[in-house]
């Protein structure tokens, strides 16, 4: 089968199984939830664009909204998703302007602000270098002295944001990263395996290869959807999740969600 005859199967199986997406999850611009106001039965659901789990050029918007099409939809109750920078996304919800926080990692500062799910996917944090850096990962203490790409309001683990030899240098998005580490502003960039596969591929071939994925074996990051402990309907909402997740587990529905975009290593079990 040839490469574009994969890519439309692919895409027509995701349109299957996430049909009811388009249908009641609403899609909204980035940045615009100053004068956005929910009729009433909408839930405004908020994270960044970061493919292939929440990707606004997605017709179906993504792995994490797809699930969301299955577990936070009624026939009183829909779903408008607002992509917009992560941090911008956060304060969003803090402040009331948003309901759900979608791809969330648990932190001990986050548990104090938000209600969690249970865990929907899990990531595996690698690193990407160029291709022309000899560098090689022994472990953490190699990462000294290296200037490393991160993102704004993401949570990385704290034996990574406490050490005081990784230079950490935040960006709005992970695209903005694979810019400056060709131009050698930095060194390396954090991120997902998953995601940073999904922007080479997405990238030309003559400028993908300049860059290269490293394992780290670092465990599995649970992610889940948050609701503000600010939020009286912040743990029926979780509940609602919660319910529909287990459901869709079981009846094979979310496998498939996770098989259609090749991300099994992604689920949960």
């Amino acid at each position: 089968m040839s490469p574009a005859a994969h890519g439309t199967k692919l895409t027509s199986t995701i349109f299957f199984i996430c049909t009811i997406t388009l249908l009641s999850l609403l899609i909204s611009s980035v940045g615009k939830t100053e004068s956005y106001h929910p009729p009433q039965g909408t839930l405004v659901v908020t994270g960044d664009p970061w493919p292939p789990f929440a990707d606004p050029n997605d017709p179906n918007l993504g792995i994490a909204p797809c699930i969301l099409s299955k577990t936070l939809t009624n026939p009183e109750s829909k779903v408008k998703m607002l992509f917009q920078p992560w941090a911008r996304a956060e304060i969003a919800v803090d402040e009331g302007r948003a309901d759900v926080l979608i791809n969330c990692a648990k932190t001990d500062r986050r548990e104090e602000t938000y209600y969690f799910s249970n865990p929907y996917i899990k990531i595996k944090l690698v690193l990407i270098k160029r291709s022309d850096d000899p560098f090689v990962y022994t472990g953490l203490n190699s990462l000294s002295g290296k200037r490393i790409g991160t993102v704004y309001g993401y949570a990385y683990p704290d034996y990574f944001i406490n050490n005081e030899k990784i230079y950490k240098d935040p960006v709005k998005t992970i695209s903005d990263n694979f810019k400056k580490l060709h131009a050698n502003r930095i060194d390396l960039i954090i991120d997902d395996e998953l995601v940073a596969t999904k922007q080479l591929l997405s990238m030309p071939t003559s400028y993908s290869n300049n860059f290269e994925i490293i394992p780290t074996g670092v465990a599995p990051i649970n992610l889940h959807i948050a609701t503000s402990r600010k939020n009286t309907s912040g743990p029926q909402i979780i509940e609602l999740f919660n319910t529909n997740l287990k459901k869709i587990m079981d009846n094979g529905v979310y496998q498939d969600i996770m098989s259609a975009y090749q991300a099994n290593n992604s689920s949960i079990k």
